[in-house]
């Protein structure tokens, strides 16, 4: 799932709850102030702060954990939210809480802890903006007081403190002040619950009327913001004193309960091993497998869901998976705790198959119980809830209740026990999908420590048995100016131009929309989504799942070089499209090879949104049929793409794996077997095979890589025959040299032969034999030679990062970045292979979809021949090329060299990575 999409706009949400002045740069245009008149009764300006829910009550007790749990993901995934694009946002949903609280705190002993009440606000149903009723005021202060909530806010203004330490000092030393004021409200007050002094808070949020455990936690902040040692001693007292049960085993977190979040804290500031075993207790007890040490456990649902409480279900949940995920970065029960949060967070997103995010995912909630986002645009009356009415506006990112112990979802906005939205539901949901994203993004070696400290590791760490010496280290990679990033952006830009199927709202390539969507259905088949393949609107699965090998391989080698790009979450979605499809290619024992007849196709020069799936041709293989060079790519690219997803999504990876797995046992390696094109005729004029040893080899040689089980080792080896001549790359072996490399490249890594890899035969074959232009371009095939440049600058620049020590290991790698550079402009002629990029780019790509006019114009073969550029720019994709001499055409109508392919980016992105 795109959990990135899925934190952004959680900040949607907490927007949309927004009281007061609004900013110029609200992101939610139906909503501006309100509640300007806040603290009027009190003569104090209270304006500001979060609506909670449905209606429009400020309650400061639950808003206080929800902006704590804020700050504790900002602390420990501070880096995550910068790579993202997000930070500026967290940093503002965190301050509007804050900003507020200030004023809630006008002296020492005084905090304003609740702004109209239940009464009232029932009463009145309409937009906030349009607010007329009484808004009554409430407080607590030394003669009426508040422990547990005094000690939230504490809570809540350390832990921002902490955020902003370092972008601005001087207001976090400002909400330190009132951390501390607080705090000692909280201690030296008469000790009771809020409830009782704020006695409407009592019918929403009156809690257990305990507050242990909110001295603990407001204590443990401040600890963590001062370092003083008091406040850790006073966690400590009252964590330690048996009958407040701090260390006992807990079976939630949530604003009523913050004893597992004392118990992570507590294992984090202390050295005492002791209160190590509690938080590891609650993580373990939240597992679904029954633990021997405990009389209880959890309950789960069947399709999955951690259900603690049938009000609001899915906040304890998310709750539980951002304390474990958290855990499991400290080393506690790692691989489980990760699986039982991305579990969790995957069950919200949509694994059931509906969504429980508001915008987001696969059918998710329309009739949410949420009064400002019912109501429609000013002037027109905002009448009572109708059952049938959709809200008016998407309140994008809201997290619902979630669904009854059967996983029963009514989607019913007056059932209030699954369809209420609050702002403690999104606190949790939005720091678990933060602490996911920063393991996605970062992996499991680069872990931050509690402070959101990490350490990379660096060659004076550790010494690995093959860590190459001074003498035999490459130089340094000249700096060629080139925007290497920029490059990889836009390769990923052409994936999203290429979609078929129903796309996202999120998809970046504005002139394209869904199309196809009912493919496949004429025959029984459900083959919408994939990719169509360059320049026709037929789908050819052979080199989009080839395509898919290469993108997944270059995830899992240069996975640092896609962060730093901030491209790697949208490599993922480019791999997880394409294997989304693959999935649907296997039918049991027959596999869909290709939807869509070229010579169909080639009739017409359209946009593919304006095709129609009807008797749309699906060819498949089985039987008597074969295809075992297509079908050993499929299980290629879903064990490449395994081991891709493996760190973010283990479930998928185990499913990609598996079916990998019955594709080549069941299929692949079973009789009759023969090449593909025999049972597609149509792929003979667009791409044929030549043999299918080297695709069983290249699966089994990643199953091995996914497995580690030896017999796909030993199978790799078996079905690879070596040969140079299998690397000349005539027409006739399109992309079969890269995956013969390939499988060396791989056998070679697996073996450990440093010194002599076989892989060097294809190196030093395009050192000394391959043909070149005269500016250095390998000039390998004459139709698309960047195409077979870059792949083989991926293995060339690859075999180097394997193999340093080998003999001519850094001539493959400057040949390996020659060809990239040239084809991004580093050339003599200034001439860019890839539309879009660099001082001069092809302007004419050979491709339907981008030479066509947006509608209502219509679009026809006219617009293939004219000598104009396509009116839409096909970001990112590498063309054709030069021919032998150097020379290149913009022109569509020169086949060679205009050509875009999917796989003509796959190898192309992997070595730029």
């Amino acid at each position: 799932y795109n959990y990135a999409e899925a934190l952004a706009k959680s900040m949607l949400f907490y927007e949309a709850q927004r009281s007061g002045t609004l900013p110029s740069d609200q992101r939610v245009p139906w909503r501006s102030d309100s509640g300007l008149s806040d603290g009027a009764d009190n003569n104090i300006d209270l304006a500001g702060g979060y609506y909670d829910g449905a209606g429009y009550i400020k309650y400061n007790f639950p808003m206080a954990f929800s902006t704590t749990l804020l700050s504790w993901g900002v602390i420990r995934y501070k880096r995550t939210y910068e790579a993202l694009g997000q930070l500026d946002y967290v940093l503002d949903t965190i301050k509007w809480t804050t900003d507020y609280f200030i004023k809630c705190h006008p002296e020492p002993d005084v905090f304003y802890g609740q702004v109209s009440d239940n009464a009232a606000d029932s009463q009145y149903f309409g937009r906030p903006e349009d607010m007329n009723y009484q808004r009554r005021s409430y407080k607590i202060d030394f003669s009426n007081s508040g422990t547990d909530l005094a000690a939230e806010a504490a809570a809540t203004m350390a832990s921002a403190a902490i955020v902003f330490r370092s972008s601005n000092p001087s207001y976090a030393a400002t909400l330190q002040q009132h951390a501390v004021e607080l705090y000692d409200f909280a201690t030296n007050a008469p000790r009771r619950s809020y409830k009782l002094s704020i006695q409407p808070a009592a019918q929403a949020y009156g809690g257990s009327g305990k507050y242990n455990d909110e001295l603990a936690w407001a204590a443990l902040w401040l600890y963590k913001l001062t370092r003083t040692r008091s406040y850790f001693n006073d966690a400590k007292l009252i964590v330690d004193r048996r009958r407040n049960g701090l260390l006992n085993l807990v079976t939630e977190f949530s604003w009523s309960d913050k004893a597992a979040g004392v118990q992570l804290l507590m294992s984090e500031l202390s050295a005492n091993s002791k209160y190590r075993s509690p938080i590891n207790w609650f993580c373990l007890h939240s597992q679904p497998v029954r633990s021997n040490l405990f009389q209880t456990q959890s309950q789960y649902t069947n399709r999955g869901l951690l259900f603690i409480n049938e009000w609001g279900p899915l906040r304890y949940a998310a709750n539980t998976a951002f304390l474990c995920a958290m855990a499991a970065d400290n080393g506690v029960k790692t691989d489980q705790n990760r699986v039982l949060a991305q579990n969790q967070i995957n069950y919200m997103l949509g694994s059931t198959g509906r969504s429980f995010v508001v915008g987001f995912g696969q059918n998710p909630p329309t009739k949410i119980f949420h009064k400002s986002s019912y109501c429609p645009q000013s002037p027109s009356e905002c009448n009572e809830f109708s059952p049938g009415t959709p809200n008016a506006y998407t309140l994008y990112g809201a997290l619902v209740g979630g669904p009854g112990g059967t996983d029963n979802f009514m989607g019913q906005r007056m059932n209030h026990q699954q369809s209420s939205v609050t702002l403690d539901f999104n606190a949790g949901f939005q720091s678990a999908l933060a602490a996911l994203l920063d393991l996605h993004i970062y992996g499991e070696d680069d872990r931050p420590d509690s402070n959101g400290v990490y350490v990379q590791a660096t060659t004076s760490d550790y010494k690995c048995p093959h860590t190459p010496t001074a003498t035999t280290v490459a130089p340094p990679i000249p700096v060629s100016g080139l925007n290497y990033s920029g490059a990889l952006e836009k390769s990923l830009l052409f994936y999203e131009a290429q979609r078929s199927g129903l796309l996202p709202i999120d998809n970046r390539v504005r002139w394209r929309d869904s199309s196809l969507i009912n493919d496949g259905s004429s025959f029984g088949f459900n083959m919408s989504g994939g990719y169509y393949d360059g320049v026709t609107n037929v789908k050819f699965n052979f080199p989009m799942c080839f395509s898919m090998t290469m993108l997944a391989w270059g995830i899992i080698e240069y996975k640092d070089a896609y962060q730093s790009a901030g491209q790697y979450l949208y490599a993922l979605d480019a791999l997880k499209w394409g294997t989304d499809y693959i999935e649907k290619m296997i039918q049991n024992r027959t596999i869909v090879g290709q939807v869509g007849d070229p010579s169909v196709d080639i009739q017409t020069w359209d946009r593919p949104e304006r095709l129609s799936a009807d008797n749309r041709a699906v060819y498949t293989l089985q039987g008597n049929n074969p295809g075992t060079d297509l079908t050993a790519e499929v299980s290629a690219a879903l064990a490449a793409a395994s081991i891709a997803f493996k760190s973010i999504d283990y479930q998928l990876a185990i499913r990609l794996f598996n079916k990998s797995r019955h594709v080549y046992h069941n299929i692949a390696r079973q009789t009759p077997q023969g090449l593909y094109q025999y049972s597609i005729t149509s792929v003979f004029d667009h791409y044929p095979s030549s043999g299918f040893q080297d695709e069983l080899a290249w699966a089994a040689a990643w199953l091995f890589k996914a497995s580690k089980n030896k017999l796909y080792q030993n199978r790799a080896r078996r079905h690879h025959v070596v040969s140079s001549t299998e690397f000349s790359a005539t027409k006739n072996l399109i992309d079969r040299s890269i995956s013969q490399a390939g499988v060396q490249l791989m056998l070679d890594d697996f073996d450990k032969q440093d010194l002599y890899p076989r892989v060097a035969t294809f190196c030093n074959w395009m050192l000394d034999s391959g043909p070149r232009t005269a500016d250095g371009l390998l000039h390998l095939n004459s139709a698309y030679p960047a195409k077979y440049a870059a792949n083989a600058a991926f293995i060339l620049m690859l075999a180097y990062e394997k193999f340093p020590r080998a003999a001519r290991a850094t001539e493959w790698r400057a040949l390996g970045i020659k060809q990239i550079n040239y084809l991004l402009g580093d050339n003599r002629k200034g001439q860019s292979f890839v539309v879009g990029f660099g001082d001069q780019p092809p302007t004419q790509p050979l491709h339907k979809g981008s030479s066509c006019p947006l509608p209502p114009a219509e679009c026809g073969r006219e617009f293939r021949e004219v000598n104009s550029p396509n009116p839409n720019v096909l970001y990112g994709a590498l063309v054709g090329g030069p021919n032998e001499m150097d020379d290149f055409s913009d022109l569509r109508t020169l086949e060679d060299q205009s050509s875009v392919s999917l796989d003509g980016n796959a190898g192309f992105q992997a070595a730029v990575a």
